[in-house]
């Protein structure tokens, strides 16, 4: 492995419990924690869907009085039929009232998540919507909870020309379902719940 890539980085966390280098990689400073801070303040869900080769991905996001944001992994599953959406949100006890901000890819499991009486959109992807959503992530001190978000967090890394090592300003795809999941959800804090009035199902 090469040791400016994620991968390498995550197995020097791991699988030799040092302090990995963020060099290269989207996001650093993330601070995780083993509860939901008292200060806590649910506003949005984000949710990025998978199904046979990609998870999906359900991850709460809370604003703390100081400005900053705290993550919670909820789901990272593969293999979830459309028609099952509404019982694995009712699983987790999704609040109705919170919104869930959701990959537009998939528009009929977002008609059945919504029948179902969750207020969920489409998230934003016009564009410049990915560095737009990644800087408003940065813009925000983060704390988390979650195995798996942690992993794509010290995983997502910026990609690369290989014929250079010049980094360039577009995450690799891949090991990155929450950190969409969190990018459509922080993103969308910068409008006003007002304009989804009417919205539910």
């Amino acid at each position: 492995m090469r040791c400016g890539d994620g991968t390498s980085n995550w197995w020097r966390v791991y699988g030799l419990g040092e302090i990995g280098s963020l060099e290269g990689n989207v996001y650093e400073g993330w601070e995780r924690v083993d509860e939901v801070p008292e200060d806590a303040r649910l506003v949005r869900y984000g949710l990025d869907f998978g199904f046979s080769n990609d998870e999906t991905a359900l991850v709460a996001v809370y604003e703390l009085e100081n400005g900053g944001i705290f993550l919670e992994e909820l789901v990272y599953q593969k293999g979830i039929l459309g028609s099952k959406y509404p019982e694995i949100l009712k699983s987790h006890n999704i609040d109705p009232s919170v919104l869930i901000v959701a990959d537009s890819a998939r528009p009929e499991i977002i008609a059945e998540i919504a029948e179902a009486g969750y207020m969920i959109i489409a998230a934003n992807k016009d564009a410049g919507s990915v560095k737009r959503g990644i800087d408003r992530v940065k813009d925000r001190k983060i704390k988390y909870i979650g195995k798996n978000l942690e992993r794509e967090f010290l995983t997502y890394a910026w990609r690369k020309k290989r014929s250079t090592d010049e980094i360039l300003d577009v995450p690799q795809d891949g090991n990155d379902h929450l950190m969409d999941a969190v990018r459509y959800a922080v993103d969308d804090l910068e409008r006003k719940m007002p304009e989804y009035a009417g919205i539910r199902g």
